[in-house]
């Protein structure tokens, strides 16, 4: 009766990408709900009867009408002046709850005016003829599952779409906010209920939460979108950005109180025009954290690298993680033009690699460490008194090793040298290595401008 694909029950398990990008397909292709009346006429009694007996049981589409008077959710009126189509082809004045709400046209739009206090809705759609920017004012909006598929918001259009009004999530199960086919702001608060938000949509369009992000639940990038959080959000869940990416500005408490992880070939960047960040956990699967911005950054919670991932810190301010690295396993690769690194209170401990490059400085707390350091480009400094791990350090030609001032420094780790290189500077502390020194079967310049010993 429908030229309609059915919707799909996602359980918590999740839908894998390739399924999901099968299911957007056939419901973008398929679009909204047309009235009966423009459709197969010879069958539009008898479809109608299957309707009548179907639509109490399972959710309603409502169709925004492209005739539309205003600008109104809730408005009144008699016949094809009411503002909505049922999924049945009948005019109705307003959305019942738990319905799917969908708009696939350009009228009335601007400003979006849900006046219609305590909606609860189960879906809602830009569609792909919502071609013109809307914003959704007015009252705030309660999403619920239906029959344990998620609720959501997408946009398959390829305007920016912007919702004012404040969100409350489902206390079961997680909400999509999906920036499909073009991007979705949200400047209300969202309440997440206690469950996940997740992202989907693989065309690197935005999600912006400019509003209050609050309760339990976390939010996970499930494809490749950016996620932007701008403000004192109180979220206690964890962010997940497993790919694509999450985007960290204008607040310190951007990121909730959770934990932050990052996966593989996803990024975490760091936007922010301040100093201290909210102290929560940080750790690196295969993901990267870039940092652009031209005020240094300190991160206040301990960070963790497994596999291999990368730190980028390409602006004119540095990035400084204040507490404890741990380099559980893998590389972990720091990359900084500005001064970064460590910050007084943590120290360097696990079995993985740092390679150091670009040519900013590296401010080193060392502990029990025991894998290797790559210094390829710039300087370390380290800081406190004896690096007691094992491992190797090899430095680069052009590269130097320092103290941060006049006190004496030890570093136990073998040392292999492929190039000419400076260990110390004027005025610096003494630099003692218990290690081996490899010249890697070359002859090389070592510039010392202070004392150095070499006891290994």
């Amino acid at each position: 009766c429908f030229d309609t694909a059915v919707q799909p029950a996602r359980d918590g398990g999740g839908t894998s990408t390739t399924s999901r990008a099968r299911i957007r397909t056939a419901r973008s292709a398929a679009g909204p709900f047309q009235p009966l009346g423009k459709r197969r006429g010879g069958v539009a009694a008898f479809c109608l009867s299957l309707i009548l007996t179907a639509t109490s049981s399972a959710q309603i589409t409502y169709n925004w009408n492209g005739c539309a008077h205003n600008n109104m959710w809730d408005y009144g009126g008699t016949g094809c002046e009411l503002h909505w189509i049922e999924g049945g082809g009948a005019w109705v004045q307003v959305p019942a709850n738990s319905g799917i709400i969908r708009v696939n046209n350009d009228q009335q739009a601007g400003t979006w005016d849900q006046n219609k206090s305590g909606l609860v809705v189960y879906q809602l759609w830009f569609d792909s003829g919502a071609g013109t920017a809307r914003t959704i004012t007015g009252n705030s909006l309660t999403f619920a599952d239906y029959s344990g598929t998620d609720p959501k918001i997408e946009n398959a259009s390829a305007a920016t779409h912007t919702i004012d009004v404040g969100i409350t999530g489902d206390a079961n199960d997680p909400l999509e906010l999906n920036p499909v086919s073009g991007n979705l702001t949200f400047n209300g608060a969202i309440n997440n209920n206690g469950s996940w938000l997740n992202v989907y949509g693989n065309n690197g369009y935005s999600l912006t939460l400019g509003g209050v992000v609050s309760g339990s639940g976390g939010i996970a990038v499930k494809e490749n979108s950016t996620v932007i959080l701008s403000n004192n959000n109180t979220f206690s869940g964890s962010i997940w950005v497993e790919k694509g990416t999450v985007r960290l500005q204008t607040h310190i408490n951007a990121m909730g109180t959770g934990p932050v992880n990052v996966g593989t070939n996803a990024t975490l960047d760091i936007n922010y025009v301040g100093l201290h960040l909210r102290g929560v956990p940080l750790t690196l699967y295969n993901g990267q954290v870039t940092k652009t911005n031209a005020t240094a950054t300190y991160w206040d919670g301990a960070f963790t690298n497994y596999n291999s991932s990368t730190v980028s810190v390409s602006g004119s301010g540095g990035f400084v993680i204040v507490s404890n690295i741990s380099l559980a396993s893998g590389t972990l690769v720091f990359s900084n033009a500005a001064a970064s690194g460590m910050g007084s209170g943590g120290t360097m401990t696990g079995p993985g690699n740092l390679i150091k490059q670009g040519l900013g400085t590296f401010s080193l707390y060392p502990g029990t460490h025991s894998g290797n350091i790559d210094l390829y480009q710039g300087e370390i400094r380290q800081l406190t008194g004896i690096m007691t791990g094992s491992g190797i350090l090899t430095m680069s030609n052009a590269t130097t090793y320092r103290t941060d001032g006049a006190t004496t420094r030890t570093n136990t780790k073998a040392i292999v040298i492929k190039g000419n290189v400076t260990n110390g500077y004027v005025g610096g502390g003494t630099l003692i290595f218990t290690g081996t020194v490899n010249l890697n079967s070359g002859i090389r310049t070592i510039t010392c401008p202070n004392t150095n010993t070499i006891s290994g």
